[in-house]
């Protein structure tokens, strides 16, 4: 028989024991971890730590964000949550974290679990099933992706790229671009102003270098949970990504490339290629991309994007989409003018 209890602190062992849970399931989450509350300024945030427990131990882990909206309540957010192999004791186990939420003030719950094809319609249904819809905005955590097998051996993976990818790899390596991981402050914040640079000029919003810095330091700096590379040419940095693990799984979660470089080398393609190659050493045994966008002909920013990963061959695979449950239907009018 589960057991449920929900928390907002998170003791010792209860991190120890996340951080074993979590990176085993195919459904864990970097974004679930217990460090991942640490990034966040604790003034702006409120934490929630979920979990479901049997006789076997832990089953059943969420990690939710709260944002207090003055008078009203609390808006909640579970990104990539919850974590759970198990498809039954997911719809569960959300009903019972729904219900904790309530008394604890929440008047709306966010979530997107992190089921792969060919499970994210049947996760999809699970949710419909406790009430939860489907977000009409755009999140940053995507829905559509594509996934290479690192199962594969590396020249099988890189025959799969496209035949433009390989040869601007190859155009790279000989040219004597050098792709080396991040090792210093110093390199974050370069990063950074190349990431807000490119940023400006496409129009994106990215987040703050606070939020970059502690990434580095509480993320990035060991890599075990990912890193930050970045490609120089003739010392010159053109580019950079970070990776990110998610249990069994490393994503492609952020890049940055200087639009003014002028030089006839690529400026991308051998740097995410030495980032997969990080993961397969690594023993991950998917490498995500990082979303699919879907903007052939609407956006061409967007589209673009999509055209450089699919150059890396892999399979266009569906994940759950963000869902929103109202909890306190009274107040819904003012949660349509807060951002998710």
């Amino acid at each position: 028989m589960m057991e449920y209890s929900l928390t907002t602190h998170a003791d010792p062992l209860l991190i120890e024991e996340w951080n074993h849970f979590i990176p085993a399931q195919k459904t864990g989450s970097l974004f679930q971890l217990p460090v991942w509350s640490e990034l966040f300024n604790p003034k702006t945030h409120r934490w929630f730590f979920f979990e479901g427990r049997d006789d076997q131990g832990l089953r059943m882990t969420a990690l939710v964000k709260a944002r207090k909206i003055p008078l009203f309540g609390l808006d909640c957010y579970m990104d990539r949550g919850p974590v759970c192999d198990d498809r039954s004791r997911l719809k569960e186990g959300l009903a019972k974290l729904v219900a904790l939420l309530k008394t604890e003030g929440a008047i709306r719950l966010t979530a997107n679990p992190y089921w792969p094809y060919p499970f994210g319609k049947e996760i999809e249904a699970d949710l419909a099933a406790l009430g939860f819809l489907p977000s009409s905005k755009k999140h940053s955590s995507y829905f559509e992706t594509s996934v290479i097998d690192l199962g594969k051996n590396r020249e099988d993976i890189f025959k799969d790229f496209r035949k433009d990818t390989r040869s601007r790899i190859k155009n790279s390596q000989q040219k004597g671009v050098r792709i080396r991981p991040a090792d210093s402050e110093a390199d974050v914040k370069a990063f950074y102003d190349l990431f807000e640079k490119m940023g400006q000029k496409k129009g994106m919003r990215i987040p703050r270098y606070g939020f970059f810095l502690n990434l580095w330091k509480k993320v990035l700096r060991d890599q075990t949970l990912g890193l930050l590379l970045l490609a120089t040419f003739n010392d010159h940095l053109m580019a950079g990504i970070i990776i990110t693990t998610h249990g069994l799984r490393a994503v492609y979660s952020w890049g940055a490339s200087d639009l003014e470089f002028k030089e006839k080398v690529s400026k991308n393609h051998l740097v995410l290629w030495e980032g997969i190659l990080w993961a397969k050493e690594r023993g991950f045994q998917i490498f995500d991309l990082g979303g699919m966008t879907g903007s052939k002909g609407l956006d061409p920013v967007m589209e673009n994007i999509d055209a450089f990963k699919a150059g890396f061959g892999g399979q266009v695979q569906q994940v759950v989409r963000v869902h929103n449950l109202v909890l306190q239907k009274s107040k819904e009018s003012v949660l349509r003018l807060v951002r998710t």
